[in-house]
Formats: C-alpha cells, sequence, structure tokens
C-alpha cells in the first residue's frame, strides 16, 4: 500500500486514502470562537465527501457520528448536508462542499478574473461559475429545510465555494471553516462576508493553494485576498490563530519545493507545498493538534 502521506492518489485521488477519528457526536459545531475539535470533523467531513459512492460516504459519515441527510452533484461538484446522529429541533446543520477532483474542474480554477458579486464586492470568475452550478439545489433544499445553526465548510475549492454560499444564502449567521482555501475574491467580498460570520482559514504549513491566486498589494481594492482569521497548524501538533500569524511567501513555499526537487528528482512524490495541500494532511495534523492538547 502506497504511503497515503507522499504518494500523488492522496492529491490526485483524496477518496483513496481517508482516515477518520470517531471523535464524539456531542462536540459544538457552532460558536463563535476557533474550536480544534470542530475543526477536525469539519476536516473530516470535508475529506469524506471526496468519495463518490453514496452509500461508502454515508457509512463513513457515521463513523464519525454524523448522518448525510441531503446532497447534490453537478459536474462532479458536489455538497452534502450532514448533521448529529442524535438529532434535535436545534441540531446545527453542516453544509460541506467538495474541492477539485476532476479535470474539469480546472477550468474554474484557472479563471481568476474578478467579477461583480451580488453579495457585495467581487469573486473569483471561475468559483462564481462552479457555484451557479450548484446554487439552485442549495436553495431548495434550505427552503425545504430551513437550518436554525449552520456551519459551513470544504477543502480547496470546496473551500472557496463555502465562502461564496455564506455570502450568497439567505442564512442567520453562518459560521464558516475553510481549509486549504485559495483567495476567493477582492476586499470588499472580505468585507461583506466578514460581516456576515465567523470565517476561520485553517493552513497547513506550506500549502501553496493558499497562495492562489497571487496577491498584488499595489492593485488594492481589486486585488485577491482571504476572508477571515488564518490559524495555521504544522506537523510538529502546534497551532496558531492570529490576525498576524506568519505564514509561508510564496518565495518560501518554491525555494522549500526547489530544495524537495533536489532531494527527489524524479518528482515521485509531490513537493512539500503540494503534499501540504492534500486533505489527509489536514485530518492527521489536526488530530495531532488535538492529542498535544488533551490526549486523544
Amino acid at each position: 500500500m502506497p504511503d497515503t502521506l507522499h504518494d500523488w492518489d492522496c492529491l490526485l485521488r483524496p477518496e483513496k486514502a481517508v482516515e477518520l477519528s470517531p471523535i464524539g457526536s456531542d462536540i459544538e459545531l457552532v460558536g463563535e470562537q476557533f474550536c480544534l475539535h470542530t475543526a477536525l470533523q469539519l476536516a473530516q467531513l470535508s475529506h469524506i465527501v471526496y468519495v463518490r459512492d453514496l452509500d461508502q460516504r454515508r457509512q463513513l459519515a457515521r463513523d464519525v457520528g454524523m448522518l448525510e441527510t441531503a446532497t447534490f452533484s453537478k459536474w462532479e461538484l458536489h455538497w452534502s448536508r450532514f448533521e448529529i446522529d442524535n438529532e434535535t429541533p436545534d441540531t446545527p446543520t453542516v453544509l460541506c462542499f467538495r474541492g477539485s477532483c476532476d479535470p474539469r474542474h480546472w477550468v474554474f480554477n484557472v479563471g481568476a478574473l474578478l467579477v461583480d458579486w451580488p453579495g457585495g464586492g467581487k469573486v473569483h470568475m471561475g468559483f462564481q461559475q462552479a457555484y451557479s452550478k450548484l446554487k439552485k439545489s442549495l436553495l431548495e433544499e434550505l427552503t425545504d429545510r430551513p437550518a436554525a445553526r449552520l456551519i459551513i465548510t470544504g477543502h480547496s475549492l470546496g473551500a472557496a465555494l463555502a465562502q461564496l454560499a455564506a455570502s450568497d444564502l439567505d442564512l442567520p449567521c453562518p459560521n464558516v471553516y475553510t481549509f486549504g482555501s485559495p483567495r476567493p475574491g477582492n476586499g470588499d467580498f472580505r468585507d461583506a462576508l466578514e460581516a456576515r460570520g465567523q470565517i476561520h482559514r485553517i493552513v497547513h504549513g506550506h500549502d501553496f493553494v493558499t497562495q492562489l491566486p497571487q496577491h498584488w498589494k499595489r492593485l488594492n481594492r481589486h486585488a485577491f485576498v482571504h476572508p477571515g482569521r488564518p490559524v495555521r497548524i504544522t506537523g510538529d501538533g502546534t497551532f496558531e490563530e492570529s490576525d498576524d500569524v506568519s505564514l509561508p511567501t510564496p518565495e518560501q513555499m518554491l525555494q522549500q519545493s526547489l530544495e524537495a526537487i533536489k532531494s527527489t528528482p524524479n518528482l515521485s512524490q509531490p513537493v512539500p507545498a503540494l503534499l501540504d495541500h492534500a486533505p489527509i494532511q489536514y485530518v492527521r495534523v489536526l488530530r495531532h493538534c488535538l492529542s498535544q492538547m488533551d490526549g486523544l
């Protein structure tokens, strides 16, 4: 069996390497403050939604104490609705978006032009086009079964879609956790989204996707930026949450990758700046951070 921490499959076929921790279904999935337990559970759900097979995906969700109660896919773009297994009238709902897993998704990923967004500001054109394919199904689901409390999450492209959904849908104070998110829009979009709810942006190590599209400060309000407060997690089991958290620059990521290429010239393994983006890495490192805190 390939090493799931170093094999290309963990990036290109993330559904092939899913590792879960049954951390309990009684954890609180809403709240303004960043919660490490919540982050781990949501990272697991963000990984689970890469699995295409419905029965397998629902069994994996049950393994971590969640029920998948609704789902929709188009062009392999996908969202799932999860709820805690012991459902009550005010059960938190988790809306989880799938990240890139199909060559067609690169049509969206490379469309890095800013276009007007009804929720305020401007957003990445490709992400807006991807979201438009899911919007009708989301509106129908939340109209038929409104959510009293909602948390929205996703990994990579799924993280970008989660932020657009939080901005667009008529929801009460959405709480958003993103994993390995690219920059979804400009400063006006960021300000409008942050005014609506809490955005927790988790970045693992030197995850290169979190630096895309490139941020050009001289463009001012037309530059791509990240909403939310960054939380950086590292392989040694530490995490840091701060508006001023020190994140690696694209130049640092490139240098580290070049050094890795020198030591692995055949490129049989992804370079660190790519490997750190894998959803299994987010799950494993968050689990390690949690074990460092409370001995899970």
